[in-house]
């Protein structure tokens, strides 16, 4: 099978782990501010690309992003997204990496944090943002046995801002998760630790996105003064709620 999803086991790349002070204690962040590459092994999926299966890396710009500076930032072309038919029609994986890449443990911290806003002419066709993370694995390739998969959302919908950035804060301790595509696939519980894949997306979105979706601060509590949304957080405390 040729899918952005199906050369994730066999991705290679350096781990990041590193901590940036005052961010989740024990977790991986992104600033997109070094350059190169500067998108630093973030994609969308366009599977019309010919060039890696439908990765297709994230454009950067130096400026312009979320605080702290030196303020670069990450966007995704929803023009040019498309969904990948073995999640379902109208699921578009705007902006992921991988564990080989980039590693997460979210039954060690399960807090998600990340800055959000419209990059221009940005039009989701009626989906929503969601966190998502998943696992694919097709040893035989086409023609053999079926793939197996599991794929979910946390049930919390992200926002962004018209021109300011939005910080956007997920507890996924909630226990929230959906599951949008499973095929002999594992449990989200034994996905926490270490997700193969992971990122955000688009669900239920139609065929008529347009504009761009810019990232910024994954894993970085909010800065004041950018607006903090809370989903599944009570404020800085970090206390949960139920939803």
């Amino acid at each position: 099978m040729t899918s952005i999803h199906a050369r994730a086991a066999a991705a290679l790349g350096a781990l990041s782990a590193w901590t940036l002070a005052g961010a989740v204690s024990a977790g991986y962040t992104e600033l997109w501010n070094a350059n190169p590459p500067a998108e630093n092994h973030w994609f969308y999926f366009d599977s019309t690309d010919p060039n890696d299966n439908g990765d297709v890396p994230l454009t950067w710009t130096a400026s312009g992003g979320a605080a702290p500076a030196p303020s670069g930032y990450a966007a995704a072309d929803l023009g040019d997204a498309t969904s990948w038919t073995p999640t379902g029609a109208g699921n578009f994986f705007l902006a992921y990496t991988y564990d080989s890449w980039h590693r997460i443990d979210l039954a060690t911290d399960p807090r998600v944090y990340i800055a959000l806003r419209d990059g221009g002419g940005l039009g989701l066709g009626g989906g929503l943002l969601r966190f998502w993370i998943g696992e694919y694995d097709d040893p035989d390739g086409a023609g053999g046995d079926a793939a197996i998969l599991a794929f979910y959302y946390y049930d919390r919908v992200l926002t962004y801002g018209a021109a300011d950035w939005v910080v956007n804060a997920i507890d996924t301790a909630g226990g929230q998760w959906v599951e949008f595509a499973n095929q002999g696939g594992r449990p989200v519980a034994n996905l926490l630790t270490h997700p193969q894949q992971w990122g955000f997306g688009l669900f239920g979105g139609g065929d008529n996105l347009t504009g761009t979706l810019a990232l910024d601060n994954y894993g970085v509590p909010v800065p004041a003064p950018l607006p903090l949304i809370a989903l599944g957080l009570a404020g800085l405390g970090l206390a949960r709620r139920r939803g």
